[in-house]
């Protein structure tokens, strides 16, 4: 997997941390035999301001508000498609037992199990199912 790290904010970013984590995630669900050859596709990170964010909410989900995270669908074939994230954002939303780097981690992981296909948004056994993967491979790799 290629993985493309575009920083438009204004905050530092270390790409070769986050490369890191999310091959480790991927090598995870590989591992657990889920999509296994849409992990071997290019995946975008796009780090941007909390403006930017919230015009992508808006323009593409129809929501006038900020959030941490987008995932976008891939547009190219050889794609799994592309998150974007605003960090300071995720560090507000940043639960008490979290530090700042596992958050967003985390938040990656849950991006990219939507790219293959994970929903939560109506609840129900879809959701279950997709927590108790997205909490398993993160306990998994970082010890929570």
């Amino acid at each position: 997997m290629k993985i493309q790290i575009i920083n438009n904010s204004e905050q530092t970013i270390d790409k070769k941390d986050l490369t890191q984590w999310v091959c480790k995630v991927c090598d995870e669900i590989k591992e657990r035999h889920i999509q296994t050859k849409l992990l071997n596709k290019n995946l975008v990170l796009v780090f941007v301001s909390e403006k930017e964010i919230q015009r992508l909410n808006k323009v593409f989900r129809h929501k006038d508000s900020i959030t941490d995270i987008l995932s976008f669908s891939a547009v190219e074939e050889g794609s799994l498609g592309e998150l974007a994230l605003c960090l300071s954002v995720i560090d507000k939303k940043k639960p008490k037992d979290f530090s700042k780097e596992e958050w967003l981690y985390y938040l990656i992981l849950h991006g990219i199990l939507h790219l293959l296909g994970f929903e939560h948004e109506n609840g129900g056994a879809a959701a279950q199912k997709m927590y108790q993967l997205q909490d398993s491979v993160f306990s998994k790799l970082i010890g929570k």
